[in-house]
């Protein structure tokens, strides 16, 4: 009889034993805690690979005479005739850098903005726009500045060569490129391509502003 009264409460014991081991792990789980398996579990999950947009691929021929390019985002109005280049582009036509924070953005309409400056792509961080091309000698031509607000120091170079690093553009002011600076006459530089690909860094250079901006790029051979 003694016998029979302890197997019968070692029997009751046992569950209560396993719900009190248990209890922890679930509270654990429930309170947003991530045990060591949970976390383990969750690092081996594979994350979504963003696909890439057909009007982000580009496919350029590289002997062309004169390439133009609106920079902006996918859904922006393009000036006819002009390119759209996104801050995703791929292909032929690509960023590279500190690209995380490159960000396309389409302003609202203005009166007297073209649709080319309407739009741009910015970051505060620097960026390389890179370009399949036929070795020769390029005149370039880069808009940078926002209608929205004003940007100081901004700074481009190209392959290599610091074209000026001290563009500066009023708010609704759209400077030109050159080795003086911002130009608000029409402006542009020289660039020699010897290895099959034209790269150019946008970045900023300081002052009050932390972005650069940038609205349209024109290449053009010369030689």
């Amino acid at each position: 009889m003694m016998m029979r009264t302890v197997t019968n409460r070692c029997a009751l014991l046992l569950p209560m034993l396993m719900c009190t081991t248990l209890m922890p792990a679930l509270v654990g789980a429930d309170s947003g805690h991530a045990l060591d398996h949970a976390s383990l579990d969750t690092d081996r999950v594979d994350r979504p690979v963003p696909l890439l947009r057909d009007e982000d691929v580009h496919e350029v021929n590289p002997n062309q005479r004169v390439y133009n390019y609106d920079f902006g985002t996918a859904s922006s109005p393009v000036m006819e005739g002009w390119t759209q280049v996104t801050n995703k582009a791929r292909g032929d036509i690509y960023w590279s850098g500190e690209t995380r924070s490159l960000r396309a953005v389409a302003a609202a309409k203005r009166e007297n903005i073209n649709k080319i400056n309407t739009d741009y792509v910015t970051s505060r961080s620097p960026a390389t726009l890179n370009h399949k091309i036929a070795n020769g000698t390029y005149r370039v031509t880069i808009n940078m500045g926002d209608a929205r607000r004003g940007h100081d120091q901004m700074a481009v170079r190209a392959e290599g060569n610091v074209i000026s690093d001290k563009i500066n553009s009023d708010r609704r002011q759209f400077v030109y490129v050159s080795k003086d600076g911002g130009s608000e006459t029409p402006a542009s530089f020289d660039v020699e391509v010897e290895d099959g690909e034209l790269t150019i860094d946008f970045y900023d250079n300081g002052g009050r502003g932390k972005y650069w901006v940038a609205t349209r790029l024109t290449i053009k051979r010369i030689k």
